[in-house]
């Protein structure tokens, strides 16, 4: 009677152990088995997640993206899109990461606090990597702006003035550590 419902919170179970390939398993047969559940998005979602999790991360790409594009207004949008830009970044990809850190980013609300921080601070040193400067301060001068409740400011204006110190701003650099 509750099939449908056990299969997908076995395959959390799994999932919350680190049991990666347990979990994709449930959740590949459950996106089959299930093609009209309520859950169908969060399975898809959660699949994705195991193949990340198994380092698998070509495969993972394919499927975050195909979610992406087939649940567009998803809840999840942003931790998939900072997934994908992990999976760009440690390839060397910096850019194709800020930009995937970006959209993450552009989710807003819906990517929790701490995901949050991590997709900006993560953004910040691609951009260091990359010696974009002007797009550090331009980053981390949006991210003060945006103040959400839990946002480090004190660490992003540190990056604000690190970045004017290289570009031989001393002063611009004192000036917002003095603020």
């Amino acid at each position: 009677e509750r099939l449908e419902e056990s299969t997908y919170w076995l395959g959390m179970a799994h999932l919350f152990s680190a049991s990666y390939i347990e979990a994709f398993a449930i959740f590949d047969r459950y996106l089959g088995a299930f093609p009209n559940s309520p859950y169908l998005e969060d399975a898809a979602f959660r699949r994705a997640v195991c193949q990340y999790g198994q380092s698998l991360f070509a495969e993972a790409e394919k499927s975050l993206l195909a979610f992406a594009e087939r649940y567009p207004q998803s809840k999840l949008l942003g931790e998939a899109h900072m997934m994908l830009a992990d999976i760009a970044g440690s390839v060397g990809q910096a850019r194709l990461a800020i930009a995937r850190f970006d959209q993450a980013i552009a989710c807003g609300d819906d990517l929790n606090i701490e995901l949050y921080n991590y997709c900006c601070f993560r953004r910040g040193e691609m951009s260091k990597e990359l010696e974009d400067f002007p797009d550090i301060v331009r980053h981390f001068g949006a991210y003060v702006e945006r103040d959400r409740e839990g946002s480090n400011l004190p660490l992003a204006v540190f990056w604000i003035a690190t970045a004017k110190w290289q570009q031989d701003d001393q002063t611009g650099a004192m000036d917002e550590l003095l603020k």
